[in-house]
């Protein structure tokens, strides 16, 4: 299977849709220009397929991106967080009716991301989709899932996972609201999703060896809607504990969701309350101690 980094194989997804949906446009709203895909994209759809948002207010290119996708259009919109402040509640309200599909990508860096009071401001459509993939093969093939769905999808992801390498099926698509096991355990199920996934596996990997052993299960939800309440079950049945861990305020919003759905799907599996730990981040120091002791805590409830 072939390798690649974050960056590349998100990339080589979209210039390949792009090169096979001779009607979709990508809009660049400016705060997480890519110049070597918008270089890629002009050389190979040409340049009337991509739409600079350099000059114009984001409402008015997202405006042009819904009206696109309206008639039938793909539409793919990166940006920054300036993006992701832009999207109002009748935006993606109205998002919920397109006839192609509509892809907004945000990226973000770890001072953005960390940032209080920067959770999610507004709700996806029922039928949407809530992305935070952690690896190249999730971004590459939840996107390129996106992409040939009549749905909004909303992806969150972090610029630190650039060089992230990985193998990458070639042209495999990912169905939304499937969950991955990352590491396998007995003790306690930590269910997480985004881009410091990784870390968070390393992190507990030394809890298995340490004077009191732990063995924590990562389940990686890859999207956060629809969410994937069956792995997690799954899991509870052998651990019976469970620490949610969003890393970033922007997927923290999303707890108390998760929180309800995991309560009425798998309650039964519960032989402690569901607890919370929301202290992961590119920057802070001392998290990864204080996740294994909020872990070590949950087993003694």
């Amino acid at each position: 299977m072939p390798t690649s980094n974050y960056a590349d194989a998100v990339r080589e997804t979209i210039a390949a849709e792009m090169r096979a949906q001779s009607r979709m446009i990508y809009f660049d709203a400016g705060g997480a220009s890519d110049s070597e895909l918008l270089a890629t994209l002009a050389q190979q759809v040409g340049a009337d397929r991509i739409r600079s948002g350099d000059s114009t207010p984001l409402s008015a290119l997202l405006g042009a991106a819904a009206g696109a996708a309206q008639m039938g259009s793909p539409v793919l919109v990166q940006g920054g967080m300036a993006l992701l402040r832009a999207l109002t509640p009748e935006f993606l309200a109205a998002s919920g009716s397109i006839r192609a599909p509509l892809v907004i990508r945000v990226l973000y860096d770890g001072s953005e991301g960390g940032r209080r009071g920067s959770a999610l401001p507004v709700a996806l459509p029922e039928n949407g989709v809530l992305a935070a993939p952690s690896t190249p093969a999730d971004a590459a093939g939840l996107l390129r899932s996106a992409l040939k769905q009549n749905q909004p999808a909303l992806f969150i992801e972090s610029s630190a996972l650039a060089t992230l390498r990985g193998s990458v099926p070639a042209r495999v698509a990912m169905a939304p609201g499937s969950g991955a096991i990352r590491r396998e355990g007995r003790d306690v199920t930590l269910v997480t999703a985004g881009p410091l996934t990784g870390e968070i596996v390393a992190a507990v990997e030394p809890l298995a060896n340490a004077p009191s052993p732990l063995q924590v299960e990562v389940v990686d939800l890859r999207t956060l809607q629809p969410l994937d309440t069956e792995i997690v079950a799954k899991s509870l049945q052998k651990t019976g504990r469970l620490l949610l861990c969003p890393q970033s305020p922007l997927l923290g919003g999303f707890l108390g969701v998760l929180q309800r759905a995991i309560q009425e799907r798998a309650f039964d599996e519960l032989d402690a309350p569901i607890r919370t730990f929301d202290g992961v981040s590119e920057r802070a120091d001392g998290w990864r101690e204080a996740l294994a002791k909020a872990l070590h805590a949950l087993t003694t409830e």
